[in-house]
């Protein structure tokens, strides 16, 4: 393929032009779901039985209409051991993307190097930074104030610990992760153009759990500063490795609630767009509720375990945050890179249920909101690495069959591929908008709430008053943007910054 450097005169258009994705070109609204083909296996290991599996799934995905498949590339599935790469057997990424392009799937790879995703051995885990990066360099760690090694496992658990984005030693692994995987990328820009979306790392604040709790310095901003230079690094790395803007569309993404009994870094839109296309992951089922049960049998249980009365449903967080991510982009466009399509399994046997009809409610209402592309995650159940349950109730169940929600699956991807490009181009025309400011995700307790419950909430009300509000951040609004509306709504102008205030 020539030095690893070299541009080649075929190349893959992506682009958003005119509030449209376009792919060589043409104009699509990629619609489908999340194949984690490192969790979609045979488990014995068997190559052909996983290439099978792997076959079926994307058929059948194809036969529903869908257009669309994503998936993570963990690092520590592919470097197990220091400088040695596998990608043979059920870790064939080659194989799994040919099968994509085969079928005409625009792809979206999301390579981290951390990819969240409960990997590799469910809720409480974090991937995939190699084990044995984390072993032979405890200086790259993340420390606690007042010293040893943070955990994001909310047990402590001593194999969760992580590298700080600005380790020199992990920013090294990384650029070497990248250039070993990045043969298989070209080939997919470029060779056999399918690959669309490439995100830089993922949910890239969520792991600032307990925010006070980790040693990097300064509060908020300077934080989702930090943030923002390691995500420039990263992208960075991907240019020196020949893959440019235009040759893919950089993303990255976040989850804009905040986690009962950590105080994740909330996002910052204006930060993140500023590096690449600002994509929403959204979980209106996302968190479990409180058996009733259990708080009559032991009723100190909610003072004890106050993160065990988190609300369970966030009914506008879909459409509020889908209609403020694409206020980000300026762009008049939004991908929805994760929608909620199977049940959440947390700590202690809790499991956040999402009934199939969820699905299909989030589905419209994101559709409905602006949405011009989006992956259901998950989209058939799979194996953890240590060979536990993944995504239970996914539109596809573990051995293939179709669940409750495939059906739900399906109908949106025929309505996308009849109508998706319609719907799109429509315009949204409103004489409401309600504003917020990324100051209150900055703060836990009351400003979080507002960030995260309330504010969508008023939009909600609004929306079902017989009105469709745009939404905006007041960190966005320049000069007399505000203007153009006969009517701005704003909760609690009091908790706003002075200059920000309507």
């Amino acid at each position: 393929m020539g030095s690893e450097n070299a541009i080649p005169e075929r190349r893959a258009r992506v682009e958003i032009r005119d509030g449209l994705l376009r792919f060589n070109g043409r104009a699509v609204v990629p619609f489908g779901g999340e194949v984690q083909y490192f969790r979609n296996r045979d488990p014995h290991g068997d190559r052909a039985e996983t290439l099978d599996l792997w076959r079926k799934t994307l058929d059948r995905m194809a036969a529903a209409g869908m257009n669309h498949v994503t998936t993570y590339v963990p690092w520590d599935w592919h470097e197990a051991d220091e400088g040695k790469f596998r990608w043979d057997g059920d870790r064939d990424l080659d194989a799994f993307l040919g099968l994509a392009f085969a079928r005409g799937f625009l792809v979206g790879l999301k390579p981290g190097p951390f990819i969240t995703a409960e990997w590799p051995r469910g809720f409480g885990s974090f991937g995939a930074v190699p084990a044995w990066f984390r072993a032979t360099h405890p200086e790259a760690l993340v420390h606690r104030p007042g010293g040893g090694a943070w955990s994001f496992d909310p047990l402590g658990g001593s194999d969760q610990t992580q590298p700080r984005y600005d380790a020199p030693e992990f920013l090294a692994a990384v650029r070497a992760w990248f250039a070993a995987l990045a043969p298989i990328v070209r080939r997919y820009v470029y060779e056999r153009p399918c690959l669309a979306f490439l995100q830089l790392d993922n949910e890239t604040n969520l792991w600032w759990s307990d925010f006070e709790d980790v040693d990097v310095p300064g509060g908020y901003d300077e934080r989702q500063e930090y943030c923002r230079t390691y995500l420039k690094t990263l992208r960075g790395f991907w240019e020196e490795l020949g893959i440019r803007d235009g040759d893919v569309l950089f993303t990255v993404n976040d989850s804009p609630f905040a986690i009962p009994s950590r105080r994740n870094l909330l996002a910052d839109g204006p930060r993140k767009s500023s590096v690449a296309l600002l994509t929403l992951d959204t979980y209106p089922k996302g968190l479990p509720l409180l058996d009733c049960a259990a708080t009559r049998i032991m009723p100190s249980l909610p003072r004890l375990f106050p993160f065990l009365e988190a609300p369970v449903d966030q009914p506008f967080q879909a459409s509020f945050f889908a209609r403020l991510f694409a206020s980000h982009s300026k762009k008049d466009f939004l991908y929805a890179a994760e929608i909620q399509a199977m049940n959440l399994a947390q700590l202690f046997g809790l499991e956040a249920k999402c009934d199939p009809m969820v699905t299909g409610q989030t589905l419209a209402q994101l559709f409905g909101s602006g949405m011009k592309g989006g992956s259901l995650y998950v989209m058939r159940e799979g194996i953890n690495g240590d060979g536990t349950l993944y995504g239970p109730a996914a539109p596809l169940a573990l051995h293939g069959d179709a669940t409750a929600r495939w059906g739900v699956a399906a109908r949106f991807a025929r309505f996308a591929a009849r109508h998706g490009l319609e719907l799109a181009k429509a315009p949204h025309e409103t004489k409401v908008v309600v504003v917020t400011h990324r100051a209150l995700a900055a703060e836990e307790g009351e400003k979080g709430r507002i960030w995260s419950l309330d504010v969508p909430g008023v939009f909600g009300w609004l929306r079902m008053a017989g009105y469709d509000p745009a939404v905006a951040d007041l960190d966005d609004v320049e000069g007399n943007d505000l203007e153009r509306y006969a009517a701005v709504v704003c909760l609690r102008p009091d908790l706003l910054p002075p200059e920000a205030r309507v």
